[in-house]
């Protein structure tokens, strides 16, 4: 005999998977009639619910469309993986792309952790759970969810003061083919910073195809003004750069400075080693679950949402120098 399942009775009440799911659970959201009419299909249907869990699960969707990411990713994992074992939760891991949908983790999961997910249907869906919902990376404008995030546009103005101090007068930020809003957090900051000075200038460098790369650093990096500061908005991209650099027989960093964001793998074994900034990945995982436990144990409590910022740290290896003079005389 088959067992019952929650989507079985939603198909044959006509209802949502979450809409009997908070009928079957007592929750709050629906009618005493819509209950009252689930109950009684599940009864006569057979369903058996599943004993109730003595330990707390959470679930964490995650989407890395991506590959930029999927480093960041693995150490924010990493930090969710660490905290659940130490503080006694279960994990369910499962990734949104394709056909994923939320409802595979309804009625099992007592808490969501979303990570770098861009899709607002799902959180739509998500909200209607009434289970505690963390956010890692990306967010709306007065979003009413608990937030983990970076640094972003703290880190462009940190980097860009380096470059000032360094003496650097002409500085790229390099977005890359793409654009994503913590490029844009870091770009403001950076852009803020160099501002303070009038006689610094800061060029936006974007690109859609190698050719265009090409040509748009054949400009910066001739005439007489040419940029010898590069920030560039990932670890990756910042090895395209400094490949093409080398190219043109450009020596790092005595004549192009270069800093990057991520302190990824690529970072530590190009040479010379990049300077760079390190996102705190794992911790990012391991506050998300806490803000979770704190949800799970204070149910009744109308706390505000809560966002934690944790700070990147510059990891200073050998591609941040001094200007160098003789090519800015």
């Amino acid at each position: 005999m088959r067992r019952i399942t929650i989507q079985n009775i939603a198909d044959a009440a006509g209802l949502s998977k979450f809409a009997v799911s908070r009928a079957l659970s007592g929750k709050t959201g629906v009618s005493d009639s819509t209950r009252e009419m689930v109950l009684r299909i599940a009864n006569e249907m057979g369903y058996q619910a599943r004993p109730k869990q003595t330990t707390q699960t959470i679930a964490v969707l995650s989407e890395d469309a991506e590959l930029i990411n999927g480093e960041l990713n693995q150490k924010i994992m990493s930090g969710i993986r660490d905290e659940c074992h130490t503080v006694g939760l279960e994990l369910i891991e499962l990734q949104t792309t394709g056909a994923r949908q939320l409802s595979d983790v309804v009625g099992r999961a007592d808490g969501l952790i979303f990570v770098g997910v861009n899709q607002p249907k799902l959180y739509q869906e998500a909200s209607q759970l009434s289970v505690p919902i963390v956010k890692i990376g990306t967010f709306e404008p007065l979003e009413q969810f608990d937030i983990v995030r970076g640094t972003n546009y703290e880190t462009g103005r940190v980097i860009g003061d380096l470059f000032l101090r360094h003496g650097h007068k002409h500085m790229a930020y390099v977005r890359g083919r793409r654009d994503f809003r913590g490029r844009q957090e870091r770009f403001n900051g950076f852009f803020a910073s160099i501002h303070l000075d009038p006689s610094a200038k800061v060029s936006d460098l974007r690109w859609k195809s190698e050719g265009e790369l090409q040509k748009k650093l054949n400009r910066l990096l001739d005439g007489p003004n040419p940029v010898t500061g590069f920030f560039c908005a990932h670890d990756g991209i910042a090895v395209t750069i400094m490949s093409e650099l080398l190219s043109r027989n450009l020596r790092i960093p005595d004549d192009v400075s270069i800093v990057g964001y991520g302190d990824y793998l690529a970072a530590q074994h190009i040479r010379p080693p990049l300077t760079t900034v390190n996102v705190p990945g794992f911790a990012f995982g391991r506050e998300a679950v806490r803000l979770i436990l704190d949800r799970l144990n204070e149910p009744t409590s109308k706390r505000y949402s809560m966002r934690i910022q944790i700070p990147s740290e510059v990891v200073f290896r050998e591609t941040l120098g001094d200007r160098a003079a003789e090519r800015n005389n």
